[in-house]
């Protein structure tokens, strides 16, 4: 797989879902979590990583009810990113 490509399971998030992610090659990587506004509420992760397949575990406990996106920012050679839905439901 040469793409970026991510999948959060549970969706919708009643609690802790997994992300899980690929990165096509060596980089930095950013892992935010934004309202349906597109204001920041939080950053998840962000660090450099090799090439490969990651999970990191999103909890919906302090984010708003209803609709927000996870936003993976990945920086190598070139930049990606990637914009997903998902919504809490408490």
């Amino acid at each position: 797989m040469d793409l970026l490509y991510s999948l959060l399971s549970p969706n919708p998030v009643t609690g802790n879902s997994i992300l899980s992610y690929h990165l096509p090659e060596s980089g930095h990587v950013k892992i935010s979590v934004c309202n349906s506004n597109f204001e920041q509420i939080s950053v998840i992760e962000e660090s450099n990583k090799l090439r490969g397949d990651f999970t990191t575990t999103l909890s919906g406990a302090d984010m708003p009810v209803g609709p927000n996106y996870y936003m993976i920012e990945f920086t190598s050679t070139k930049i990606s990113r990637q914009i997903k839905r998902f919504s809490v439901i408490h």
